[in-house]
């Protein structure tokens, strides 16, 4: 056999003799590389499961030994996990739910992982030396296409805090759900059956992601997003976004550039509603005309930063969606 693989900077002589001894190969990686794995497994069948174990993980060497013994005793996908920080983990039954995770801080407490050697050819670039992100895409791979696995609960010794995903990481696997499935499946609640609202939904559930892949840092996941939705369903959202990706960008002539036809199409948009769930309260709609107005009076005194964050304030009462994404108040625009 040639499928067990550890990762991490060393290994107790005994325990990998021991290893080797019981399960036939271990095979050290100082870096993880699907590459290398894919060549020393190169005889195995494609079919074939890899054991992929991240000894960081483990208090004692010992101890892995224990989890590969339990991996090797499964078939199909299996992935080990540590039960304290996983409740919301062992009920991602889908792909709405896992995006849902995405959200807030999150855990994926893998420990080690049994996969088909064939599905590592489907990794992406920038998960192939991140061991948390392939056992984390196995997974969604795993729920995307419905196939049978197995959440296997084991002590791991890592704090739950050592598990929390940092935002590259829940930004590449909220691009993975992406990549392998599409939206009406990260967003399944939304309502999909009516087929002339199909665009404006998909458009709206796109502008959710660009607001996410904001909060990231991922500039370009977030434009991305903004263009698919616009050419679904136009909104001054939209504008808006991009309004604060090129805040983010440093680009100040562009963010308040848009800032303003954003703010004209908001105001258009609340001027023509046709109900009055959808105007401006009288109140509201006195605070955003007095915000617009000391916003264009710094604006031609060229006091670019005041105007722009008094602007900022108006598409806020506008808009509510951009302080639910927490992506306001705007970063202060560079001189």
């Amino acid at each position: 056999m040639r499928n067990i693989f550890v990762y991490g900077e060393s290994l107790d002589v005994l325990v990998h003799r021991s290893i080797v001894s019981t399960f036939g190969s271990c095979h050290l990686l100082e870096t993880l590389n699907l590459a290398q794995i894919k060549n020393i497994a190169a005889s195995l069948p494609s079919s074939e499961n890899i054991i992929l174990i991240d000894k960081d993980c483990f208090v004692a060497d010992v101890d892995i030994i224990a989890a590969i013994s339990i991996l090797s005793a499964r078939a199909t996908f299996s992935f080990l996990y540590s039960p304290t920080p996983a409740q919301n983990l062992i009920h991602a039954s889908n792909l709405e739910k896992i995006a849902t995770m995405l959200k807030g801080e999150c855990a994926f407490p893998f420990g080690g992982i049994s996969v088909p050697l064939q599905y590592l050819d489907d990794i992406p670039d920038e998960a192939n030396q991140n061991i948390r992100l392939v056992s984390i895409f196995m997974f969604c791979k795993a729920i995307a296409q419905k196939i049978h696995h197995s959440l296997v609960p084991h002590t791991i010794a890592n704090k739950e805090s050592e598990f929390l995903l940092s935002e590259f990481e829940r930004s590449a696997t909220m691009k993975e759900l992406l990549r392998i499935s599409n939206i009406e499946e990260i967003f399944q609640s939304v309502g999909w059956d009516s087929s002339s609202e199909v665009p404006k939904n998909a458009a709206h559930c796109y502008r959710e992601l660009s607001a996410f892949f904001l909060r990231m840092g991922d500039l370009e996941s977030a434009i991305e997003c903004v263009d698919l939705s616009d050419s679904l369903y136009e909104s001054p959202r939209s504008l808006a976004l991009r309004v604060i990706i090129a805040a983010n960008k440093g680009d100040s002539l562009t963010a308040i550039a848009n800032m303003v036809s954003s703010l004209q199409q908001y105001e258009e948009t609340a001027a023509s509603a046709d109900s009055s769930s959808n105007r401006l309260s009288e109140q509201v709609e006195v605070e955003v005309t007095r915000t617009m107005k000391q916003g264009l009076k710094a604006l031609n005194q060229k006091d670019n930063l005041k105007a722009f964050s008094l602007f900022a304030s108006a598409i806020a009462k506008y808009d509510d969606f951009f302080t639910k994404s927490e992506i306001l108040p705007l970063p202060v625009l560079r001189k």
